[in-house]
């Protein structure tokens, strides 16, 4: 675990105090230097990231409604800021799981206003797999996440196409996380055993566990 030093890091209200003295100023955003900011320029839509980063130590206080309610900590393993409408929203992955359902859920996307920085920061490499891992998004097994040993998470989809025999697209989608868009011929059933059969094939690995991972539409 880390210490660290948010003092070289400017706060929201810097960047927010930024934004407003340059509204009416036009801004190239391929020349612009400031970190941390970015400028629609046919919206004249200022989006900024938020302080909080990937692998930042936080203490979550939950309280949606009374079915959705705890405190606890972890580390922010992923932050979506992609879709400035919705966003951001941080992927925390918990110190301790919390039941819900009957289950257990080592994972929780949080909202800025439920977590606070604790001071600290975690390592990279204590968030990666140790074993093939996959978390179902659906019943169906469509789509979900996986992780390898010594790699982080990844998302994927399956969607039917005109195609004879499946086939997968691996790329870094918009978010940064790398994809994977698997195409399969049209009436596939596609169930949670199919989709293993396709991440078997594509990591070359046969043993996997299924797991309550990482939302896969926050990592897109």
């Amino acid at each position: 675990m880390d210490a660290i030093d948010r003092r070289a890091r400017p706060s929201t209200t810097q960047l927010v105090e930024t934004v407003v003295r340059s509204a009416n100023k036009p801004v190239n955003p391929s020349t612009t230097t400031t970190p941390w900011l970015t400028v629609d320029c046919h919206k004249y839509k200022w989006i900024y990231p938020p302080p909080l980063i990937r692998f930042d130590r936080v203490k979550l206080s939950i309280r949606r409604h009374p079915e959705v309610a705890f405190n606890g900590r972890g580390v922010i393993v992923w932050c979506d800021c992609t879709d400035p409408d919705r966003g951001p929203f941080y992927v925390v992955e918990l110190d301790s799981p919390i039941s819900s359902d009957g289950e257990l859920w080592w994972y929780w996307t949080c909202l800025p206003s439920e977590i606070e920085f604790l001071g600290a920061r975690s390592r990279e490499e204590n968030h990666v797999g140790h074993r093939n891992e996959v978390s179902f998004d659906t019943g169906g097994g469509q789509e979900g996440c996986f992780r390898t040993p010594n790699n982080f998470w990844e998302a994927y989809f399956i969607q039917e196409d005109d195609v004879e025999v499946a086939s997968v697209v691996r790329k870094r989608w918009r978010s940064g996380i790398m994809g994977n868009h698997f195409a399969v011929p049209r009436n596939t059933e596609v169930t949670q055993g199919f989709a293993l059969a396709l991440l078997r094939d594509l990591v070359d690995a046969n043993a996997w566990s299924i797991v309550n991972g990482p939302d896969s539409l926050m990592l897109k």
